[in-house]
């Protein structure tokens, strides 16, 4: 592998054994090369677990050759990247841009109520309910037979679908979320993107503040709680 420079990129997934893997990979311009898959099944995933694992695959590169470590967000993921940087300065860790926006998606579209999430609970409830009345439609049409006990559910059904006012909501939240999902579907392939991402970024979150102020009729200089929460999430 002498010669070329790689991003190292690691991806925990299970197989149809549903044993817990983790595929590391070398990517360069020339492509990607599968390095080896790892099998944690019975090792408990901590700091120091993954540490070892990152430090083996580096040296099996050669450090000089690592641009970049690419991981998801989860904590254990994170500490493997800084051991990466603070080892070897001229190594960066990089999270998935991808796995970040459906972290953020999920924040807006599934707020849990905690503690610690209660304003942005409070702002987006009302996602939350529209997406269990979407996820109930969806269950009766493909579900439903014509027992009696269905009656109630297709009351249910038939309220929400000839409701022009829940249609809105849809429509709304479509609006707002289009541009995360959009993004999500550009960086979602084999082709480099990574030059494209702060560009895009940008330019995602000033569609996504141009539709909830087109929807609140408020104008670029005003304050509009909703995007606040929302720009903050995209930020973080």
């Amino acid at each position: 592998m002498e010669g070329k420079r790689y991003s190292l990129v690691c991806n925990g997934w299970t197989d149809a054994q549903r044993q817990p893997l983790i595929n590391f990979m070398a990517v360069s311009e020339g492509g990607v090369d599968f390095l080896k898959a790892i099998n944690c099944e019975n090792e408990h995933k901590d700091n120091f677990y993954m540490v070892i694992l990152i430090k083996d695959i580096i040296s099996e590169v050669e450090a000089q050759n690592v641009v970049q470590v690419i991981t998801d967000n989860a904590l254990v993921c994170k500490a493997m990247g800084s051991l990466a940087e603070t080892q070897h300065p001229q190594i960066f860790w990089t999270p998935y841009v991808v796995h970040t926006l459906n972290f953020a998606l999920k924040n807006i579209c599934a707020a849990k109520n905690t503690q610690k999430n209660e304003v942005t609970y409070d702002v987006f409830c009302w996602i939350n309910n529209v997406g269990d009345d979407a996820i109930f439609i969806r269950n009766f049409i493909m579900n439903h037979s014509m027992r009696e006990d269905d009656v109630s559910k297709a009351s249910l059904v038939k309220e929400r679908t000839l409701d022009d006012l829940w249609w809105d909501k849809v429509d709304y939240i479509l609006s707002f979320t289009g541009p995360i999902y959009y993004m999500l579907r550009i960086m979602d392939t084999d082709r480099p993107t990574l030059h494209l991402v702060y560009k895009m970024w940008d330019e995602m979150i000033e569609k996504v503040k141009k539709s909830i102020y087109r929807h609140e009729g408020k104008k670029g200089d005003e304050r509009s709680i909703f995007y606040k929460v929302l720009y903050d999430i995209l930020i973080n």
